[in-house]
């Protein structure tokens, strides 16, 4: 489906950005690490990402990948393997976690790397901490891709203004670290989206 995309990007004067690695939430990323399956999979898509001009490949480690302040440490050998594969593709893995900002932090001074950085997705914050604005400011520069979504207080997608997300004490925020980056909309769209 490469060619497709290459071909819609094309006729539709846009650049493709960023891929997300959805295996890791079905498939976990430190049980199934050292399986081939796992690595042919990584670096196929790393091939892919660059192949379509991606600069960015999101990792989201929920579900079977869950982390936590708890198990951070054990996915310190596995992250820094795909820092390593990325960088040769000069891709940046951006982590979509349900980590508190300051966690993060500590994740990333663990790591130590200049290509692992955060997605910080609206609606998931929204739920995990009501002040978006200081969460966004934590990750300053650490922060590299952005979900726009809202959710209800039951945890469910909803219309952009319908959720709980602050979007202008977050948009404050993006403007005081001086985030310049693409926003990209996960967001119901009803059947009007426009």
């Amino acid at each position: 489906g490469r060619s497709e995309i290459k071909n819609l990007c094309s006729n539709n004067k846009i650049n493709a950005y960023s891929i997300v690695c959805d295996r890791s939430i079905e498939h976990s990323l430190i049980d199934d690490f050292n399986n081939n399956s796992c690595n042919h999979y990584i670096n196929n898509l790393f091939l892919a990402a660059s192949d379509l001009a991606c600069s960015i490949v999101v990792l989201p480690l929920m579900e079977e990948s869950y982390i936590d302040s708890d198990n951070m440490h054990k996915f310190s050998d596995t992250l820094n393997f795909l820092s390593n594969e990325a960088m040769k593709h000069n891709i940046t893995i951006c982590l979509e976690t349900h980590l508190k900002s300051r966690d993060l932090l500590d994740l990333f001074e663990l790591m130590n790397k200049d290509n692992i950085k955060a997605v910080f997705d609206t609606g998931n914050r929204c739920i995990l901490d009501e002040n978006i604005y200081s969460e966004t400011l934590i990750l300053n520069k650490y922060l590299k891709h952005v979900h726009i979504k809202d959710k209800d207080i039951d945890g469910n997608n909803v219309i952009l203004g319908d959720g709980l997300a602050n979007f202008k004490d977050f948009f404050l925020a993006l403007n005081e670290i001086n985030y310049s980056g693409p926003l990209v909309f996960e967001t119901q769209r009803t059947s009007n989206p426009i």
